[in-house]
């Protein structure tokens, strides 16, 4: 298990129902329960670690234009720790790190890098997952380009609003100021 990571199986059964139940509706679905929610375009819940038992909350958001592929925010209160997730079905190629250039709203774009896990999974390294989870909080439209090893290049749009209801929990445990 990679340090500050999340349970993958569970949380990517969750991601999975909501990324299916957010694109077939892109508005607030009957589907909602206890444990999974939905306000367009973001999915989220809150779970326990299987393996540190913690709290977490988790929220995701598919990229726009390819079902297969969404962002995942991913924070525990306990230790205020913030990670930052690309999730494809159709996976990545073969490596252990990737380049990323991420724009947010027509900004400069930000060069970044990610572990990449199990194939299927890209986690930000640089720049902090918490600095890279306040921009997507208060940002509307985000890019990402992936530069993988093999000078495969993939590009993914993503709606980031509205996200009040989605996102607040994740706000107050981990993106308020003083967290660390």
């Amino acid at each position: 298990m990679i340090p500050g990571s999340f349970s993958w199986p569970r949380t990517a059964a969750v991601a999975l129902l909501v990324l299916a139940s957010t694109c077939a509706s892109r508005s607030l679905v009957a589907a909602e329960g206890p444990d999974l929610q939905v306000e367009a375009p973001w999915g989220f819940t809150k779970q326990l670690d299987q393996h540190t038992r913690e709290l977490q909350f988790v929220a995701t958001t598919p990229a726009l234009g390819d079902r297969n592929t969404w962002l995942m925010l991913v924070c525990t209160p306990a230790n205020g720790a913030m990670q930052v997730y690309l999730v494809a079905l159709g996976g990545f190629s073969d490596g252990e790190v990737a380049t990323l250039d991420v724009h947010f709203d027509g900004l400069p774009t930000i060069h970044s890098t990610a572990d990449i896990v199990d194939g299927k999974l890209l986690r930000f390294r640089a720049p902090a997952p918490r600095d890279l989870g306040m921009q997507i909080a208060q940002g509307s439209h985000l890019a990402i380009s992936i530069h993988e090893p093999k000078r495969t290049v993939h590009d993914y749009d993503f709606s980031l609003q509205p996200n009040e209801r989605a996102l607040a929990d994740i706000r107050v445990h981990c993106l308020a100021p003083g967290r660390p």
